[in-house]
């Protein structure tokens, strides 16, 4: 296609009246100009606007049937994974596609493409050292070079190299207050790079100069390449691929170096080699240490760019020391800041937060008096002893529900006391004329929060979920009444004293939650919050009654004192309780209709500590035998160790509060992985190239064939909808077939909420694979599947008899057989002596290798079912911090909650829900929408925080049933 039909095709693709996609135009007005080459005959980039004027790159990928399909699939996979993290340093996929040639049209017109944020490079071609002006902005540029080290970092636990760092690799973007702000790009290729190239299939020069073409930025980007690059692009010897994540931290050392000294040494002219690399290095390393840069950003820089990459820091490592230096380094720049005196805190004594501490009983005297101010001042710096200040992104609101919610959101300075949460703003006095200017010096305290309480709860979770709290320097707490002190008098006292501002900085977080987001983390709380007091519900405390012991059998009453104050130390859980129809009396929750039945009346008697407020060690097993007095007395089997005073629950309870455990970290990760939580909310998946699936689905009638190909596809998202009997679970066991049959090394997991329906769809799944054969396991090298289960026989035996072979016991158990065979059969044919002994050692070995066997298997295992409950990293084997599977598949999952669906999703970078939308919901849904509704009309403010909320929080509690309910995706 040459560039003229490449414009048209794009004009009329895009831009035209009948455009496919758009409305686009040419950004700045005017005709479509030609695009940026990038890769020749190959990718291109043209700079559009949308109906809204906004900007956006378009990228085009020619030859995809070649290098052009595998670059756009790798570019698409690599900017979904990336939009995970949402971190605003690094670009939003915003939409993609793959267009095949119309019929009459030359095959070369078929293209793919892809559509991001708009964002300016911040290269210079007049004048390479200029920075982007930050020589002479040094605060600025230590603040961004906080923001893309994270940027990095993040790009770096999602297991993603940018491999390509250099000043044409960054770029910017407006941002409010601050002038602009810096990101990433260029990285989209890292992985296509390592794979073409780590093969090693490809001779040296045509693997270098295939890397040279991908890499671009020439001469320009030599100085930034480290030393194992520049040997793997221009030496002479045999092409090493050698690259690892401490490669970009050398080049971000470089380009970061340049933003703090201005032009960087002088590349030497000729021929880029390892030499060149070091001479430079080396000039740049006595730059930085005869410069007049703070000694702690020497050191680090210095440190970034060390030659041998194990020296190196890892990008993590750099942000944290930026963020616990950030004081240090950024004195210099800011005098003011210097010097070891207290930091102003301010709290007003008519305000909310002050009277909220006196009917807490904190402090004993109105704060309205000269007496009480003083108890203020000094409980609040009590408190704030040892504390710790991080950054609350949408401040006080999400933990308020009264108030204005300007004054909540501008309280995003967040200190975290010994028993109190102090939502903070920089200190502005009211006038009569409005806010005078800030005092930096001082922050001023506007809610206050209990951390003892659901939402002091959450607001530690959000500690977890920032990363960056750190603590605080002494703390001088002033309690001011409205007439003390006046302007001029705090102006006294804030000089000398250190400014707020780099504390505050250096724990802004980088990536913010929206308020969707925010909306989402809400409605979750709430959910884990009330799957625990349905819980605690079924505990009753008990005493065992004096001399009612008879042979094995006790009598037990009900402490309805002790009762009532457990359930006033919770707010909802009293409210969930006062309704007998939700927890029924004593005698009648643990009550046998008919021992003669056969139920199961086994319970647990646990010893509590009131006092304490927790459990104690132990905890013995009793049968229910009957209810002999009514409502408030039943009578147990259980051995004479019982404690005398504890709680009774329903035996099993600890599974069930470790599914919970389960679900609050889901739920975390969950709310981090934000493309995930966009694509439950709303599917937008880019459709691949149709996948021919008809030899493999000749025998299915209907759209079975058209939803399969649909299915293998898209990406990152699909969602199977069908009523039962529509085939859903063999277009399912057929999709799963074929993308491992065309990704050897791909891993999937496949879960359901129920044994039954996961092993339902595993009987499929293996049989179709020619794994499972009239019920019985066949091994193959290539395929592992492992069934996931616990290690209780009673859980064992929940797994359906044909896939017990597949749970890692007997797969160990198989395989170490397998191998024994294999090694007697060897030692029988033995040539010499010498290979029989060695025989006989080799199946020594095997013999005691069972465990280093197991985690081998455990962690090759490449289809592996587990359901929701036990789709946890140590279960499967997997860490947190990176998604361990290609493709996720649940099965029925209209039928799980959303926390408990994010277990298994979580694990996975592609995702794909089966079920009926029309079929029950999660367990008690209606009864759990229902209390919502009731809380929200409750008037205890812990219940009724987010009344605005409910139809929000409803939405999300059955956040599945939205993708399974639209039509545009795949119908069995």
């Amino acid at each position: 296609m040459t560039p003229d039909q490449l414009v048209q095709l794009i004009d009329e693709t895009f831009c035209g009246a009948d455009a496919v996609y758009g409305p686009y135009h040419q950004l700045g007005g005017g005709v479509l100009r030609p695009p940026r080459t990038v890769v020749e005959d190959c990718l291109y980039e043209f700079s559009l606007a949308d109906s809204r004027n906004q900007a956006v790159t378009l990228q085009v990928f020619q030859g995809i049937n070649q290098l052009g399909g595998m670059m756009w699939q790798q570019v698409v996979r690599v900017l979904m994974r990336a939009a995970t993290s949402g971190h605003p340093s690094l670009p939003v996929i915003q939409e993609g596609g793959f267009l095949e040639a119309s019929p009459g049209s030359p095959p070369d017109h078929g293209f793919a493409f892809v559509l991001t944020e708009h964002l300016e490079s911040i290269l210079n071609e007049d004048d390479p050292a200029a920075g982007f002006g930050l020589t002479d902005q040094p605060m600025t540029a230590l603040r961004q070079f906080h923001l893309i080290a994270d940027g990095l970092a993040a790009l770096h636990r999602m297991g993603i190299i940018h491999r390509n760092l250099w000043p044409g690799a960054v770029t910017w973007r407006p941002d409010g207050d601050e002038s602009f702000q810096l990101g990433l790009s260029g990285f989209e290729m890292s992985t296509l790079i390592a794979n073409m190239l780590g093969t090693g299939t490809l001779d040296a020069a045509l693997a270098r100069n295939t890397a040279r073409q991908i890499y671009g930025g020439g001469s320009r980007a030599w100085p930034y390449m480290p030393p194992e690059r520049m040997d793997m692009l221009y030496g002479d010897g045999p092409m090493a691929f050698v690259e690892t994540e401490f490669s970009d931290v050398y080049s971000l050392g470089v380009l970061v170096s340049e933003w703090f000294l201005g032009a960087l040494p002088v590349w030497e002219t000729g021929p880029p080699s390892r030499r060149q690399t070091e001479v430079f290095r080396e000039m740049l390393r006595k730059e930085l240490a005869n410069s007049p840069l703070p000694i702690a950003l020497r050191e680090l820089l210095t440190a970034m760019i060390e030659l041998d990459p194990d020296h190196r820091l890892a990008a993590g490592e750099v942000v944290a020391t930026i963020s616990s230096q950030f004081e240090a380094i950024s004195a210099i720049w800011d005098p003011a800041n210097q010097g070891t005196r207290p930091f102003l805190l301010l709290i007003k004594t008519h305000d909310a937060a002050a009277r909220e501490l006196f009917n807490w009983q904190w402090i004993k005297t109105d704060p309205a008096t000269e007496e009480g101010a003083d108890e203020l001042a000094a409980r609040v710096g009590e408190d704030l002893t040892s504390g710790r200040i991080l950054h609350a992104p949408h401040g006080a609101d999400p933990y308020f529900s009264s108030g204005a919610v300007d004054r909540k959101r501008e309280a995003v300075h967040l200190i975290l006391g010994k028993r109190a949460a102090w939502f903070c703003r920089i200190y502005a006095q009211s006038l009569p004329s409005g806010a005078s200017p800030p005092m930096p010096q001082i922050l001023e305290v506007r809610f206050v929060l209990n951390l003892d309480s659901a939402r002091g709860r959450a607001v530690l979770e959000l500690e977890n979920h920032s990363g960056a709290s750190r603590p605080t320097r002494a703390i001088e707490v002033i309690a001011a009444t409205p007439t003390a002190p006046h302007r001029s008098e705090l102006e006294e006292m804030c000089k000398g004293r250190p400014s707020w501002k780099p504390v505050l900085e250096a724990v802004a977080t980088k990536t913010q939650r929206s308020t969707e987001e925010m909306i989402a983390s809400q409605a979750f709380d709430w959910l884990l919050e009330y799957l625990g007091v349905e819980l605690q519900a079924q505990q009753y405390p008990y005493v065992v009654v004096e001399n009612s012991r008879n042979g094995d059998t006790v009598t037990l009453r009900w402490d309805r004192e002790a009762d009532r104050e457990r359930l006033n130390m919770h707010p909802m859980l009293a409210k969930y309780a006062a309704d007998p129809r939700r927890r029924p009396d004593f005698g009648k929750f643990f009550g046998v209709t008919d021992p003669g039945e056969n139920e199961n009346n086994d319970v647990e008697a646990v010893d509590w500590r009131p006092a304490r407020g927790a459990w104690g060690d132990r905890i013995e097993r009793c049968t229910v035998v009957s209810s002999p007095q009514g409502a408030d007395e039943i009578k147990v089997r259980a051995p004479s160790s019982i404690p005398v005073r504890g709680v009774l629950r329903p035996a099993g309870q600890i599974g069930t509060r470790m599914l919970l455990d389960r679900q609050a970290e889901a739920k975390t990760e969950l709310l981090d992985n934000r493309l995930l939580l966009r694509q439950l909310s709303r599917p937008t998946p880019i459709p691949g190239r149709p996948v021919d699936v008809s030899a493999h689905t000749a025998d299915m009638i209907g759209d079975s064939p058209r939803v399969i190909s649909d299915m293998l596809q898209s990406d990152p998202f699909f969602a199977l909808q069908g009523p039962p009997g529509t085939g859903k679970t063999e277009i399912a066991a057929r999709a799963i077939n074929l993308h491992l049959a065309n990704n050897l090394n791909h891993r999937i997991l496949i879960s359901a909420q129920s044994n039954y329906a996961l092993d339902n769809l595993a009987q499929r799944v293996l049989s179709s694979k020619g794994l499972l054969v009239e019920g019985v396991p066949i091994d193959d090298p290539n395929n592992i599947a492992m069934r996931v289960s616990t290690t209780s026989g009673e859980r064992r035996n929940k797994v359906d008899s044909q896939i017990q072979g597949f749970t890692l016991a007997e797969l160990v158990v198989r395989r170490q057989d397998s191998m024994v065979e294999h090694a007697d059969k060897a030692i029988r044919t033995a040539a010499t002596p010498a290979l029989r002994d060695l025989l006989v050692e080799w199946k020594q070995v095997v013999e005691r290798a069972g465990p280093e066997l197991s985690d081998r298997l455990h962690r090759g295992a490449n289809i592996v079912f587990a359901t929701c409950a036990t789709a946890t990293p140590r279960l499967l084997n997997a860490p947190t911090s990176t998604a361990a599977f290609d493709w996720v598949i649940v099965e029925e999952a209209a039928k799980a909650w959303p926390t408990e669906l994010a277990i298994p999703l979580v694990r996975g970078v592609r995702w794909t829900l089966i079920g009926d939308h029309n079929q029950l919901g999660a367990h008690r849904e209606r009864e759990t929408l229902e209390f919502l509704e009731e809380c929200s009309e409750d008037e205890q403010p812990e219940l009724n925080a987010y009344r605005d909320k409910v139809q929000d929080f409803s939405r999300y509690l059955m956040l599945v049933r939205g993708p399974l309910r639209r039509p545009r995706e795949g119908r069995a």
